[in-house]
């Protein structure tokens, strides 16, 4: 599996993983608030998250890519800093993965690739969150290093468990 951002060489991909995600809210809202019928104005609208618009943090979209069936499988959000709502509820990563895709670990190799990117950014930990009862989320962000700390409450009154992961562990 790989990240990719290269949007038009896989569009064909991206196109066929958005029309199967489309019923669901679990993917990043970066992906899911922009429509991508119009697919020029979907790109525009993920390069805009480099420079966004008030309350918004600067980020890049990249989608999983499986090579060996020529498949997108899921997306990640990388936040690049963090405003109070993402310290809160948030965290530095937004990721989802197809229902048919789930439970093979690459939740787990996304976010280690993800690392390697902050890394790169110099970045030396991120936050990472999930809903109380995600277990699933919880489970790869732990495999991921992830190390418990203070649970919060968001507006609709979720916990949101948080942890932080540094960059450089693991020989990253």
């Amino acid at each position: 599996m790989q990240l990719i951002n290269e949007y038009y060489q896989y569009k064909t991909q991206i196109l066929e993983f958005l029309k199967q995600y489309v019923t669901t809210n679990a993917i990043p809202y970066s992906i899911r608030r922009i429509p991508f019928a119009n697919y020029q104005k979907f790109v525009d609208g993920l390069l805009d998250d480099l420079n966004p618009l008030d309350n918004y943090v600067p980020s890049i979209t990249f989608f999983l890519y499986l090579k060996k069936s020529d498949e997108v499988i899921g997306a990640i959000n990388l936040r690049l800093n963090l405003n109070e709502y993402l310290l809160n509820e948030g965290g530095h990563i937004g990721i989802g993965i197809l229902a048919s895709q789930r439970n093979k670990g690459y939740a787990t190799l996304a976010i280690k690739l993800a690392l390697k990117y902050y890394q790169r950014l110099n970045i030396d930990q991120i936050l990472m969150t999930c809903n109380y009862d995600n277990i699933a989320s919880e489970k790869s962000i732990i495999k991921s290093g992830g190390q418990k700390t203070t649970d919060t409450i968001c507006k609709k009154g979720v916990v949101i468990k948080r942890f932080w992961l540094q960059t450089k562990e693991h020989g990253l």
